[in-house]
């Protein structure tokens, strides 16, 4: 039996350029549109590159270790979105990682991870990774 591949999805931040939105509410409209906002999920920005890779594979990286932003709520951060820390959010990451224009991330099943002390997670079973990637975001501005 095959593993049940991860849905993908196109995401523009263009409203948050033109301020309509801010990236935070766009995460928020989309994911939650899509079923894919919420605390049982793990969000991970990676190098679109690594895209192939990913989704064949389960992960951007070689080993057991990822990163992960979560759902984060006020006052810990100045708006409800999915953050690594107070200061950091996912939007930074996926701009921090694209290529002209171009950002991707992950979302994970966070019950098939091992909190390793947010924002390091780890796969509850490494031989499993690809069961644990549920969606693949690919973002413009």
């Amino acid at each position: 039996m095959g593993s049940k591949k991860p849905r993908q999805f196109n995401l523009s931040f263009d409203d948050a350029v033109d301020r309509a939105l801010t990236e935070q509410e766009i995460l928020k409209r989309d994911l939650s549109r899509w079923k894919l906002w919420g605390p049982e999920f793990g969000y991970s920005a990676f190098k679109p590159k690594l895209l192939n890779q990913v989704l064949t594979t389960g992960t951007y990286g070689s080993g057991n270790i990822l990163y992960c932003c979560i759902l984060t709520f006020p006052p810990l951060v100045p708006e409800i979105g999915i953050y690594d820390n107070e200061e950091l959010d996912l939007p930074h990451y996926i701009d921090l990682l694209s290529n002209n224009h171009l950002g991707t991330f992950a979302i994970y099943d966070r019950s098939k991870l091992d909190d390793q002390m947010h924002p390091k997670y780890s796969f509850k079973e490494p031989e499993k990774k690809l069961e644990s990637l549920v969606a693949v975001v690919k973002v413009t501005w």
